[in-house]
């Protein structure tokens, strides 16, 4: 991302460094962040438009959502491999494990949304993170692992929440599931504390 910032936004070296350390996680786009999408469309720019003018030679759709891309059409499949060869001049690595391609009858799913009539979030990405919240609430998530997986749950819980009015709850449980595991953290720390005291 420091790049993006550098060169296609002419930001300062340090300048640079500040803003990607503010917007991504590890080196990567938080997802759920407000921040990612913009980011991320901001780097597909470099080589949107060579993918967007086979595509139209085709009569094929194409759509976007941070690094994921899709394409539909009757001749949608034949796109794969020019895009491919794209992203991959752009220096981008394509897992194609993540490549899958969808009949008229098939069931949509796309970035864990099931896409149809109306567009649902999948059930097995929330049953993801009710299982985070209850991994936090009983005590699973380390000490020093915790602020990285409550900020990824949270991140989901915000993607959730662009689609499903259901995620307002699963944020209520999220913050309930980090006092308790604030006060659990206090208590344990407290009394490793005392026990040291009555060592020495």
């Amino acid at each position: 991302m420091q790049a993006v910032f550098r060169n296609l936004l002419n930001c300062s070296p340090d300048v640079s460094y500040l803003l990607t350390g503010l917007t991504t996680c590890r080196g990567r786009l938080p997802q759920g962040a407000p921040t990612s999408p913009l980011l991320a469309n901001l780097v597909l720019s470099s080589f949107d438009s060579e993918i967007r003018s086979a595509c139209r030679e085709d009569e094929i759709r194409y759509s976007s959502w941070v690094d994921d891309l899709a394409f539909s059409g009757a001749l949608a499949p034949q796109i794969i491999g020019p895009v491919v060869s794209v992203l991959m001049k752009a220096g981008f690595r394509v897992s194609h494990r993540k490549i899958e391609c969808m009949g008229p009858k098939d069931r949509k799913l796309l970035n864990n949304l099931v896409l149809g009539k109306f567009v649902t979030v999948q059930k097995q990405y929330k049953k993801r993170i009710r299982a985070g919240i209850h991994n936090l609430v009983c005590g699973k998530v380390t000490h020093s692992g915790a602020e990285a997986y409550i900020v990824s749950l949270n991140g989901r819980i915000n993607y959730m929440g662009l689609f499903d009015p259901q995620a307002d709850k699963l944020r209520k449980q999220l913050q309930d599931a980090v006092k308790k595991w604030h006060s659990a953290s206090f208590s344990v720390l407290g009394s490793n504390a005392q026990d040291s005291a009555s060592k020495t």
